[in-house]
């Protein structure tokens, strides 16, 4: 039969060289390659090819001069129609064809229809020996050779970077519907200079070159995506930063990320933009529907729970005239990640004198100066995800000018986060220092690494955190030629993400004597005389009594609506092929809604108020106003106890730590019947609401940008660059509420600014397969949205308070980028970049003490005292350079026998320097997020029935700056995936997550012998059935 190869693009290929980077492999495989790159029409008979190899092609090439490469010695020749097909013959065979020459011009059809209809009608004659009938038949039988799993992918994502001027890295899917990973994330860490933030063990946002989150932009479609404005931190306000957890990968078609910027990219992404492509149905043949479906179980051997994953996928080209591309993935995912450690080191002595608890006064002569954990504990997380995604596209073309397309994406994520613990809080009423300590002096201070503290509050905190999140984007745009030189690109779009989050916290204390001691990267707790297992007996319930409850509510919802029109002449001046120039204007909103409530004494009025009426007096002066036995002996007279909210224990284990192998818990349901009438406490008269922290938590931002480029593109025989500007202007509004003198005061702010933004990009072809690059750009970022509130916020527990500034201007940047890439074989790269930022305007936070009237924390009386404020300021400058260096091909290197086998490696090298103001400051050697080393190691193999991998990732320490400096060590993870293809349309795949079971270590500051924090990440595997059509 005829194989009929071709791609749906309707115009006409001119005459060009393609940088073609085809290996010895099979010869139907190879021309399915060729026409692909070159959307060329190509007709071979099957029984031709189906045994043959073709030779290798790279470099530069004209088709013609490719084909005549590719069957060299293979006893085919190649030829055009008068319909200009290209047409694969035995060099005997009578099919009449043009001779093949350079100067041919080889277009493609815009269909399969027309394809066909142009074999039939174009006057070729076939050898005496095929007959009609036997034409009609193989026309029937055509059909599309495609190059999937980790081979196909890697094949689409060299071609995506070598064809562009600048530097880019690309991210293709394996197969319809089929990412290389179930997170897009962990896919994105593989490529050179990208490492990523891990949620409770699951990526989450990644950092470009050794910058955080929020200076990537990250667009889907084209078009820039919001935040939610919900943090993996507690009660942290999240920026602009993006959480690609909330998309399944399944959704996703390619994933390209633009290191080097031109004045045609939209602004905001200072390190650079990661750009998520939809699948859209004109990518796909006419009248060849494509169908996938797939189901996954998913398994984690510390919540030892079996969870569900599906997705599906269908798409259809109707004619080339209109198509309709959707999607749909579902995902349930239980984690649960342990924890033994402390949030910090603090002053012994500062720590009793500024806690001790009224009528209880301590001091420290012996171990004052020693720095001691403040809160060690055992903590464990239990997180139930679940996510719904869909996309919708419909492609429209109105005519052979016209075309529109409606790119929709949906997604719906439900969170339940379980986050409970048993500490020795040594900040409230430590009872004195301890009478004896073993003392460690690290870098010339002291520091408590074991004693038994006489008085601690060991409590049980259980913390219920349930989130909505919601995220959807919907673009219209039009590609029109108006005429052969004009072609105008409008597009609308809308995007709007929001996060609902309700957060509860149970606290219950025993005042024991306790012993805490360092152990590895960890803490270890116990009460003096008994052992850990303490904090797993339900008989000790009792002992624990009544501390606070809180409830806080965030709504906070960011939209965007922006419109924008490019334009694209070609031109006939010589080297300057073409100019691009544009407009855009975008409206953001974002607006926060907080509640907060909070339950103290209060609480015994709803659970006991015989109680409470017969000893009003003494709950009177319930918090610090009394010896802190008065206020034990009242809740214990009260009964409440942690008894009468116990909820089953929760299996607890961290390696190197002797822990409980289990922890008590307050269950949320006997919290809200026992203690609250209904969610968040709504009786007024047994809770309290916290009017000016929710005043003062809640604000509304709009951000309305204007922008204009130009960007001239110029060609020559060896190279392709552009020059452009881009001029920006930005207004903005920031609502929201001051707190002073124990007031609430409505304010609203305004503020704008311009930034020019010039760029350029130069792609030169040193060699047939040799390419060098450079690049210079002036990049922005803006401002958290966060910081751009008026708002006042105080935490009266650490007497801190937070101030907004609606007059922070954009962090920018100017970058150069050079870069070397060699294709040396088929599906091969070695590639080297360097890249130096220079950044000005960083924001840093300024520190100043002011006196206040606020609420205190449990009783909610107004008091008036010192509160030391931190607030952004722009005018700190940083610099950022680094090294990227990648390798990846086939072994065939090392054995042609070993042709199936491959490999991916990349490193990175990244430094910082900054100045800020403050003395020692960690951000002025090493900026957060920034890991000065990483590296990437993928192993693969493909015959095209099976294929696996075997991927490791690592990243040297880095800082995690929240609120306040921590380093996190050294991590890396190995991942293993695997699928196997029982017929053409039928796979099962095995994958498995932190095989090697990696714990996260987080320290005081490098010095490894100040580690604060033991997290267990969880292994997870997942086995699934794929079917497509």
């Amino acid at each position: 039969m005829c194989l009929l190869l071709f791609t749906t693009f309707g115009m006409a290929a001119e005459q060009k060289k393609y940088p073609f980077a085809l290996p010895v492999q099979s010869l139907a495989t190879s021309l399915n390659a060729l026409s692909n790159q070159t959307q060329t029409l190509v007709l071979f008979p099957y029984d031709l090819v189906e045994n043959r190899k073709g030779n290798a092609v790279n470099g530069q090439y004209t088709l013609a001069e490719a084909i005549n490469i590719l069957l060299l010695n293979t006893g085919l020749v190649g030829g055009i129609s008068e319909k200009e097909v290209l047409m694969i013959s035995q060099k005997s065979s009578s099919i009449p064809t043009k001779k093949f020459e350079e100067e041919d011009i080889v277009k493609n059809q815009k269909s399969i229809l027309a394809s066909v209809i142009a074999l039939l009608f174009s006057g070729a004659t076939v050898s005496s020996h095929v007959n009609a009938q036997e034409t009609d038949k193989q026309i029937e039988d055509v059909e599309k050779i495609d190059v999937r799993g980790v081979r196909g992918s890697i094949n689409r994502a060299l071609s995506e970077k070598r064809l562009n001027t600048g530097i880019v890295d690309s991210i293709s899917a394996e197969d319809l519907g089929k990412f290389p990973d179930n997170n897009i994330s962990e896919s994105l860490q593989r490529i050179p200079g990208v490492t990523i933030e891990r949620d409770f063990g699951i990526g989450s946002t990644i950092n470009l070159r050794g910058l955080g989150p929020e200076f990537t932009m990250v667009q889907i479609n084209g078009v820039s995506s919001t935040s939610s404005g919900l943090s993996g931190q507690l009660d942290a306000e999240g920026g602009r930063e993006f959480d690609f957890s909330l998309l399944a990968s399944e959704l996703f078609s390619q994933v390209n990320i633009y290191k080097t910027t031109s004045a045609k990219q939209t602004e905001g992404g200072l390190a650079g933009v990661v750009n998520l492509e939809t699948p859209r149905p004109f990518t796909y043949d006419a009248n060849q529907p494509k169908f996938t479906s797939a189901i996954q179980g998913s398994y984690g051997s510390l919540s030892e729970d079996k969870t569900p994953r599906a997705s599906m996928f269908f798409s259809n080209n109707f004619d080339d005239v209109w198509g309709l591309a959707a999607s749909v993935a579902y995902s349930e995912v239980d984690t649960v990640v342990n924890e033994s450690g402390t949030w910090k080191y603090a002053s012994l002595g500062q720590n009793i004198e500024y806690r001790a608890t009224g009528g209880d006064v301590h001091t420290a002569p012996n171990y004052g100066d020693a720095m001691m954990p403040d809160d060690p504990r055992y903590l464990r997380n239990d997180i139930n995800r679940e996510s719904l995604g869909t996309t919708l596209t419909l492609q429209y073309n109105a005519s052979d000018d016209l075309q529109f397309t409606f790119d929709n994406i949906y997604v719906t994520s439900d969170s339940l986060r379980e986050y409970n613990r048993i500490d020795a809080t040594l900040e409230w009423d430590i009872g004195g220092e301890p009478t004896s300590a073993v003392l460690e002096n690290i870098d010339g201070q002291d520091y408590i690494i074991s004693a038994a503290f006489p008085r601690v509050r060991n409590r049980v905190g259980t913390q219920n955190i349930d989130r909505e999140e919601t995220f959807a984007s919907h673009v219209l745009s039009a590609d029109w030629s108006v005429s052969d030189s004009l072609t105008i690109r409008p597009l609308i779009g809308y995007t709007k993400r929001t996060g609902e989050e309700e957060t509860y916290l149970y606290s219950f204390y025993n005042r024991i004597a306790t012993q805490v001691q360092r152990a590895g990267a960890g803490f270890e707790l116990y009460p003096v005389g008994s052992s850990a297992e303490y904090y797993g007996d339900q008989n000790n319930a009792e002992n624990f009594l009544f501390n606070v409850v809180f409830s806080k509510d965030r709504q906070n919802e960011d939209a965007e609506l922006v419109a924008k029109v490019d334009f694209e002449q070609l031109l006939d001046f010589e080297n300057l092929v073409s100019i691009d120039y544009g407009f855009l204007a975008s409206d953001r909103e974002k607006t926060r809604n907080y509640d907060f409530w909070a339950m103290g004494d209060s609480a015994v009025q709803h659970m006991n108020p015989e109680h409470y009426a017969d000893n009003e007096a003494a709950w009177g002066d319930f918090w610090g106003n009394g010896p802190a036995q008065g206020q034990d002996d009242l809740l214990a007279g009260a009964g409440m106890t942690l008894a009468a909210v116990l909820g089953e224990n929760r299996d607890y284990s961290v390696d190197g730590i002797n822990g409980p192998s289990s922890l008590l818990y307050a269950d949320h349901a006997l919290m809200q019947s026992t203690y609250m009438q209904g969610l968040h406490g709504y009786d007024v008269a047994n809770n309290t609401y916290k009017a000016e922290d929710s005043a003062a938590g809640s604000y509304g931002i709009t951000e309305q940008t204007n922008a204009a480029y130009v960007q001239a593109n110029f060609e020559t025989k060896n190279a392709d660059f552009n020059i452009g500007l881009r001029v920006v202007k930005t207004e903005i509004e920031s609502e929201g509420s001051l707190l002073e003198n124990g007031g609430i005061y409505p304010v609203t702010y305004k503020s704008s600014y311009t930034e020019f933004l010039p760029s350029f990009n130069l792609s030169y072809q040193l060699y047939d397969d040799v390419l060098l690059r450079t690049a210079y750009s002036r990049t922005m970022t803006r401002p958290p949205l966060a910081s751009l509130s008026p708002a006042t916020s105080i935490d009266a527990s650490r007497l801190e308070g937070k101030k907004g500034n609606v007059n922070l201007l954009p962090y920018t940047s100017n970058n150069i980028d050079l870069g070397a890439e060699w294709y040396f074989a088929g599906e091969s790269l070695v590639a080297a970049a360097i890249f130096y930022k220079k950044i000005d305007a960083l924001v840093e936070n300024t520190v100043s003490t002011e006196v206040v009237t606020y609420r205190q924390q449990i009783s909610n009386e107004q008091v008036t005292g010192p509160i030391e404020f931190t607030q952004p300021e722009n005018g700190t400058d940083a610099a950022v350079k680094g090294l990227e260096l990648s390798f990846q091909s086939p072994l065939t290197f090392v054995s042609e026998t070993l042709s199936d086998f491959g490999t991916i490696l990349n490193f990175t090298y990244t430094d910082s320097a900054a100045s800020f103001a403050e003395e020692g400051d960690i951000r002025s050697t090493t900026l957060p997020g920034l890991s000065k080393n990483s590296y990437n190691a993928v192993v693969y193999y493909d015959n095209q029935t099976f294929d696996a991998r075997l991927s490791y990732a690592w990243r040297s320490d880095y800082v995690d700056y929240f609120p306040e400096a921590k380093y996190q060590d050294d991590y890396g993870q190995l991942d293993f995936s695997s699928n196997y293809n029982i017929t053409d349309n039928l796979s099962v795949q095995f994958e498995a997550l932190n095989l090697t079971d990696e714990q996260v270590v987080k320290m005081q500051s490098n010095n490894p012998q100040l580690a604060i924090s033991l997290e267990q990440l969880e292994r997870r595997v997942m086995f699934g059935v794929r079917y497509s059509m």
